[in-house]
């Protein structure tokens, strides 16, 4: 009998993933919830954003993934060439609320409260929601909790 090859886990984590859960962090560097927040408290973690709605008693807590992954890639890069990596390079000026759920890893409900608080603006179009790019670019800039 041979033996059984070692389990490695699958991780959500794919060239459309570009934001990660805090359940993703604590699997990738290997530390209980309370060192992630002391790394972001301390500035060890830079690129992380709380999506949560505004008056909620939880955070919603969502890490560049290129950060949790290869950190040695992003020394010298500022809060808005990040952003431009996390909403993507195609400069258009909405993008549909299905890709924004997918960039902040959550559901559809939960950005529509977003947009109901006035975090984030867009319009409907027949059926179809728009985001306002520039009203995601600055909800980014907003809700960065890291130490930049």
């Amino acid at each position: 009998m041979q033996p059984a090859p070692p389990i490695t886990p699958a991780l959500p984590m794919t060239a459309r993933t570009v934001l990660a859960g805090v359940e993703t962090a604590r699997a990738l560097l290997r530390v209980p919830a309370d060192v992630i927040v002391a790394w972001i408290e301390t500035g060890r973690l830079l690129w992380v954003w709380d999506i949560s709605v505004r008056g909620g008693s939880v955070r919603e807590l969502r890490f560049w993934s290129r950060e949790l992954i290869a950190p040695d890639t992003i020394a010298g890069l500022g809060a808005a060439q990040v952003i431009d990596l996390i909403v993507g390079a195609a400069q258009r000026a909405r993008l549909h609320s299905a890709e924004v759920a997918q960039i902040l890893l959550c559901s559809r409900p939960h950005l529509m409260r977003l947009m109901r608080s006035g975090e984030l603006t867009g319009a409907l179009n027949g059926h179809a929601r728009w985001i306002d790019r520039a009203s995601l670019i600055e909800f980014f800039q907003r809700r960065l909790l890291g130490g930049i």
